[in-house]
């Protein structure tokens, strides 16, 4: 649609948002997100403004970020996850920030907390993984780790980061934040010694 953010696909495959009025009938707006080989995008919520939130992962060196955030450059893998926020009207990134290290991630689902906040949830097999000091898990394992993470409502700044998993692969692909502010997680493992 006219006066999006990204008005043409970029590259293999690219995310897309699109947002419909009621009654589904027509858009408001429909736009690309993307460089120049693929996006996948899984997760998605939408904030009390009718602000986009799109978590998924790119191999696009190009894949746009915009200049503050968390991580405004890729951690070396061929897959890098992401994590971005649209504009109400879709002619925007208010920001959009890489998160990995030096290997592949993969994000899938997210969930929004009441202050604007952002859980994320996947995957990564990069030892350099970004994590935080307090975290239930800092010691990548096997051949690759559930991760699980909280974002500050204007991407710049990583509240918390765990990994989850044991000996071999371990993969989080679902979340659900209760009114408390406690956390559910799924996703698979094939670790005999997952905690």
């Amino acid at each position: 649609t006219p006066g999006v953010d990204q008005d043409s696909i970029g590259g293999y495959l690219d995310v897309f948002v699109s947002k419909f009025y009621p009654g589904g009938g027509s858009l408001v707006y429909n736009t690309f997100i993307g460089g120049i080989s693929w996006e996948l995008g899984y997760g998605l919520a939408v904030t009390e403004k009718g602000e986009a939130i799109v978590s998924g992962f790119s191999q696009s060196t190009d894949f746009p970020v915009t200049s503050g955030a968390y991580q405004t450059s890729r951690g070396g893998g061929d897959t890098e996850g992401f994590l971005l926020k649209l504009s109400e009207a879709g002619d925007s990134l208010l920001f959009s920030t890489h998160i990995g290290g030096n290997d592949r991630e993969y994000f899938y689902d997210l969930a929004l907390a009441d202050n604007g906040d952002v859980y994320l949830a996947g995957y990564t097999q990069s030892s350099d993984f970004p994590v935080t000091s307090a975290a239930y898990d800092t010691s990548y394992a096997g051949s690759g780790d559930g991760v699980i993470l909280k974002m500050n409502s204007t991407g710049t700044n990583l509240i918390y980061s765990t990994l989850l998993g044991g000996i071999n692969f371990d993969l989080i692909n679902s979340l659900a934040l209760q009114d408390d502010g406690q956390l559910w997680v799924g996703g698979y493992t094939s670790s005999t010694a997952y905690p």
